[in-house]
């Protein structure tokens, strides 16, 4: 038993200076990276939180709503899609399945295209830019720009499309 103590402290007395350093290096770097990660956490929180609230009325559940909507018309369960539709839409512009397919449908989705989406918190509405694939159109970038707003009710909230009527 005495040995192994004589071995430990005869090993502490040649490298205790190597291993101070190199522990006090270790602590500093976990103290480094935990004060980092906690700034990146109150970032997060606080993008979440202006995401969430950000005109009394928007909140994530608003985008998601959009994106499922697009996602049904990508993936052609239009019926899906029509049904997302607030009824005010509905009744405005596309009384039936069938005006909807023919009217907006295949005048957007009648290609693939790449689909950037915008919030305007002033107006409450989302700007849509459909791209053209620049592979598939020969080179030359088309798009197409919609406005979508949600329509809240008690029930549920439904997408109405197309707010600005003027837009081609």
């Amino acid at each position: 038993m005495e040995s192994i103590r004589r071995k430990i402290k005869i090993f502490w007395l040649d490298h205790s200076d190597p291993i101070i350093f190199y522990s006090i290096v270790l602590i500093g770097v976990i103290i480094i990276v935990q004060f980092f990660n906690r700034l990146a956490i109150e970032k997060n929180k606080e993008e979440s939180m202006t995401n969430t609230v950000i005109n009394g009325n928007y909140n994530l559940k608003d985008d998601s709503l959009v994106k499922d909507f697009i996602d049904y018309c990508k993936q052609k369960e239009t019926q899906k899609a029509y049904e997302m539709l607030s009824r005010k839409c509905k009744k405005e512009l596309y009384p039936t399945y069938e005006e909807f397919i023919n009217n907006y449908y295949n005048k957007i989705f009648n290609q693939k295209r790449t689909v950037q989406t915008e919030y305007d918190r002033e107006k409450d509405i989302y700007k849509i830019s459909f791209y053209t694939d620049i592979l598939e159109s020969g080179g030359f970038t088309n798009s197409i720009q919609d406005y979508y707003k949600i329509e809240r009710d008690v029930l549920e909230n439904k997408v109405y499309i197309n707010v600005y009527k003027d837009i081609k």
